[in-house]
């Protein structure tokens, strides 16, 4: 009985269930730039960069029809004094119901995780089925999950936000040399998600995106959340500093404590007065003697 207890726990806190996001129509976009150092790309090539380089990466929906929506996913790489020197655009499609990625001939890959279901609770694992057998050129994912680390506030460009962090464990496998070699390693990226919407708002620098895009991992200078460079969907309300309410609480408490000493202060007066008008308007006290 304990151990169905147990068991039953671990279910609720592993669950994850996808529903079609509140907020996507045709023509939501996400973009992100980040300053990359180091990208290496599935076929094994690399760039290093020597000068200062800009990597731009955009989602947007295109359509969307019996839940499913079709993405453009679009990487260019602007390197300084070069010019434009990467560039290239995908159309994946999503099932909204259980974030599944299937290519233009119906492959499935992956799991898309620019979006999470929202409003996670702290310590939910988040399973992310994965295509093992499906080949990006020379890398292949053998599992993929996360964890949802903690809850916090956060600044974003749409203000003060709740958002959640989340640790992501990505192991593949990279075939090298003419045998096919194949050597496993392990992805570990640290991410940041709006709360209430369940978006990604930090540059995935691992995703399977990424990978069908043909860029196996990009090393950032300074990732530092968030890095969203233009987005159309809102993210909510925005939440109040604390100093909002801090200062308004101060200066009616303040005024409230003046208020107060004032009050006593003329009550104090109010007494004196009648004691002394008492005082005038009693009769004098005739004592009597023996003489």
């Amino acid at each position: 009985m304990l151990m169905f207890s147990f068991a039953s726990l671990l279910l609720i806190f592993s669950l994850t269930v996808f529903k079609p996001p509140v907020w996507l129509e045709v023509g939501s976009f996400m973009e992100f730039r980040v300053k990359p150092e180091y990208i290496t790309f599935t076929n094994l090539s690399y760039i290093d960069f020597e000068s200062e380089a800009t990597l731009i990466y955009r989602w947007q929906c295109i359509d969307i029809e019996d839940n499913i929506a079709v993405l453009n996913v679009t990487l260019r790489i602007i390197e300084k004094g070069k010019g434009v020197i990467f560039s290239k655009c995908i159309r994946i499609n999503v099932n909204l119901y259980t974030n599944a990625i299937t290519t233009q001939d119906g492959t499935f890959v992956g799991t898309l995780r620019f979006w999470l279901p929202p409003r996670l609770r702290e310590e939910t694992i988040i399973e992310m089925p994965i295509n093992s057998s499906f080949w990006f050129e020379n890398y292949s994912v053998d599992s993929f999950k996360g964890e949802v680390k903690s809850i916090e506030v956060g600044s974003t460009p749409q203000g003060r936000q709740k958002v959640a962090l989340i640790s992501w464990e990505i192991h593949y496998n990279k075939s090298i040399g003419r045998n096919r070699t194949i050597i496993k390693g392990l992805w570990d990226p640290f991410e940041i998600y709006d709360w209430d919407t369940g978006l990604l708002i930090t540059f995935p620098t691992n995703d399977i995106s990424l990978l069908l895009l043909g860029v196996a991992n990009v090393y950032v200078v300074l990732l530092g959340p968030p890095n969203i460079y233009a987005t159309n969907i809102d993210f909510g309300p925005a939440l109040s500093s604390p100093w909002e309410f801090l200062i308004p609480f101060i200066f009616l408490t303040t005024f409230a404590v003046v208020c107060f000493v004032i009050y006593r202060q003329r009550t104090k007066r109010k007494l004196l007065r009648r004691r002394r008008l008492r005082t005038k308007l009693s009769p004098p006290d005739i004592r009597t003697g023996r003489s």
